[in-house]
């Protein structure tokens, strides 16, 4: 009987809707066979594991439009990692995955819990979807085992600088008086810990999951970091190595071949990366504009050739990298480079760091202003009567560090510069004051960072 309305449901959508569901077979509920399989082993929450579905058609016409999703009476549900397979059965505005008759196609999937604990099940529905109407097909499940539902293990280990990168602890490598930090899913706040004399931390003991360990800073210059951590059996005697910044082993410097570009133009970076350490070095990486949001950054997708460079001690070696200027520069009235290298470039370790402006033609002009102010109660706001006057101030152009104005703060602490160009400046004082932060750039221009009430702080000399 069901299978007589399913067929009579699939054929009142290919009557009405005869556009996408024309060319589908409609679904039979037995058309499908599904199986799921899980590796055997315990996984702590947050950890993910590797999943294989496999789906074969037993009928005798073709199945399409095939999509998947957690079975949502099961508790407590798998989570599914966005990988390319996964991504085929369910983005439901796609085309779905489709199977001939008498086919089988595997899915490789990433799953895992959030919640729960013991023995568990990672469990899927499959289904036909035809517009908005949807088929069950099948089911699928796997059995997962979860560390024990209550347990507790204990976080505590020995932080060191790893001098000889060995990748382990040596006597004198363990590091005292080093702040750490664990996020855990099972706590609204990061926990905090200083490592001991002997470079040792105790976090206490936690709910096994996946966590992050991570230092913000770290004595005598080694690199902070952060660490995907496993909470295990094993995670009451870690060891946890500091390296020490690439800088140290690499020295990069770089050029743009002009002062000024047009919108559009093609730049040549020059860079020269010499090996300054000891011990050769088999590779690294750029990563650029990591902030991120930066529409004047040149491109860089055209630098495989650094990515390639390998050096002996003492060895140097030049590139010369093509970089598109956006058209976007034309906001800003500059185009920047800012940008690293080190071994890995999703997690950079201190490696050396190149920046780079330029101007970009524009006949473009705007009014800037800002106000000067002694942040007495060190909320960084400017409140009432905290403006400086009297201040001598110098505007100073970023690209060729030529003076473009100078002006007084008034009563109220505020500078104004008219009728600029179009680029980034930088504000200097003179007389019995300093800027407490001497990084912070005037932009003038139309980019979303080109406010022109501005506000920067100062304090006596």
């Amino acid at each position: 009987m069901f299978r007589h309305l399913l067929g009579l449901a699939a054929a009142a959508v290919l009557v009405l809707t005869t556009g996408q569901a024309a060319t589908a077979a409609p679904a039979q509920e037995d058309q499908l066979q599904a199986t799921l399989t899980a590796p055997d082993g315990t996984y702590v929450l947050g950890q993910t594991f590797p999943m294989r579905l496999t789906l074969t058609n037993t009928g005798g016409t073709t199945l399409s439009r095939i999509f998947a999703r957690t079975d949502y009476f099961t508790n407590p549900g798998v989570h599914v990692d966005h990988t390319p397979d996964w991504a085929v059965l369910s983005d439901y505005n796609g085309p779905g995955a489709e199977l001939q008759a008498g086919a089988s196609r595997t899915f490789d999937l990433v799953g895992s819990f959030t919640e729960g604990g013991g023995d568990v099940r990672a469990a899927l529905d499959i289904f036909h979807k035809i517009y908005n109407t949807e088929f069950p097909l099948a089911k699928a499940s796997a059995p997962v085992k979860l560390a024990p539902a209550g347990s507790k293990v204990k976080v505590a280990g020995v932080l060191y600088g790893d001098r000889n990168e060995n990748g382990a602890l040596d006597p004198g490598e363990s590091l005292a008086g080093a702040t750490l930090k664990l996020s855990l899913q099972t706590e609204p706040q990061p926990l905090t810990t200083t490592t001991d004399g002997d470079g040792r931390f105790d976090f206490g003991e936690h709910t096994p999951q996946v966590t992050s360990l991570y230092a913000e800073e770290l004595p005598g210059g080694w690199v902070p970091f952060r660490r995907e951590l496993i909470l295990n059996d094993g995670s009451g005697d870690l060891r946890i190595a500091a390296i020490r910044p690439f800088s140290e082993k690499l020295s990069a410097t770089g050029k743009f071949d002009k002062d000024t570009y047009r919108a559009g133009d093609t730049a040549q970076v020059t860079y020269t990366f010499t090996n300054i350490g000891s011990t050769p070095i088999a590779g690294f990486r750029h990563g650029c504009d990591r902030v991120g949001g930066s529409p004047n950054h040149v491109t860089t997708d055209q630098w495989g050739e650094i990515d390639r460079i390998s050096l002996n001690p003492g060895e140097s070696r030049t590139v010369t990298v093509p970089s598109v200027v956006p058209q976007r520069s034309l906001e800003y009235g500059t185009t920047v480079l800012n940008c690293d290298f080190n071994l890995d470039d999703a997690y950079p370790a201190g490696g050396p760091e190149v920046h780079l402006i330029a101007r970009v033609q524009t006949d473009a002009k705007a009014d800037t202003w800002g106000h000067l102010y002694e942040d007495r109660n060190n909320n960084n706001w400017l409140d009432p009567g905290e403006g400086v006057a009297g201040i001598s101030t110098v505007l100073v152009d970023d690209v060729d560090g030529a003076v473009v104005a100078s002006a007084v703060t008034n009563a109220e602490g505020r500078v104004d510069y008219p009728g600029l160009p179009y680029g980034r400046y930088t504000v200097r004082v003179e007389g019995p004051w300093k800027l407490l932060d001497p990084w912070d750039k005037v932009m003038v221009g139309t980019c979303n960072y080109c406010t022109p009430d501005w506000r920067t702080r100062v304090a006596a000399a």
